[in-house]
């Protein structure tokens, strides 16, 4: 698309595009680029919310119904960070819980 007399390719930058449009000092215009520059913003689909709707499904199961949002968010995150660099196994013995234990009272106090 050429407009006054500048090239402009919508596949190849977009927001430039809509930016010099904006610019052009045209009032006609000023309103068309809000509008674009809003529509653009918009999220083409609710797959990631809907995603994220069947993982609390699944976390949140009829044993744990009486979790709180804090621990729900924590379990989310637990499972994402395995998701993004995959399990580990960590033994739990007596120390482990022992050094545990201060850390946790420490978070829950403040």
């Amino acid at each position: 698309m050429i407009l006054n007399g500048v090239l402009y390719l919508l596949t190849y930058n977009i927001c430039a595009y809509w930016l010099h449009v904006s610019n052009m000092g045209e009032e006609k215009y000023k309103n068309v680029s809000y509008i674009a520059k809003a529509v653009l913003t918009l999220s083409h689909g609710n797959a990631s919310p809907e995603t994220g709707f069947s993982v609390n499904s699944a976390l949140v199961t009829k044993e744990r119904e009486s979790l709180s949002e804090r621990s729900v968010v924590a379990l989310r995150v637990v499972k994402e960070a395995i998701r993004l660099f995959g399990s580990c196994r960590i033994s739990i013995c007596r120390l482990l819980l022992r050094r545990e234990i201060p850390c946790f009272s420490c978070h829950i106090l403040h």
